[in-house]
């Protein structure tokens, strides 16, 4: 008896998760389904950014990983805010955010920042991009 309390005490710490986790657990023989809120979870930056170098006219991206994923990401450069438009492209879907900047010119180069924010806390990752000019 005190093995079956305990094997069911066990059986509901993983269904119903532990350490303040809240899971939606769904079964049906094929799929298992889990969702983890990411409350008290402060903004990170999981992997950061590189340096990059590029010739005129290509294109840079770049990638870093953060957590959680429902966190805030913001970019800039050289301090100054980004906008997303024909210049500049943003991603972010799941632990994965990028920065893509179209069409390269000598301009470009500068000190990139990523940050990352949420209720609980926040972090930052920079790079440099430096653009060559094309040979002719």
């Amino acid at each position: 008896m005190k093995q079956r309390v305990i094997f069911i005490f066990v059986l509901l710490l993983v269904l119903t998760g532990s350490n303040g986790e809240d899971r939606i657990v769904e079964q049906n023989n094929v799929n298992l389904q889990e969702k983890i809120l990411a409350e008290g979870i402060p903004a990170r930056i999981v992997q950061g950014l590189c340096d990059i170098i590029k010739t005129e006219g290509q294109n840079a991206v770049f990638i870093a990983h953060v957590a959680p994923s429902d966190c805030i990401a913001v970019w800039s450069k050289n301090g100054e805010l980004l906008e997303a438009g024909e210049k500049y492209e943003f991603f972010h879907e799941d632990e994965v955010v990028k920065l893509t900047i179209k069409n390269l010119t000598k301009d470009d180069t500068g000190i990139y920042e990523l940050e990352v924010k949420n209720d609980d806390g926040s972090d930052s990752s920079s790079a440099l991009l430096s653009v060559k000019l094309l040979k002719k």
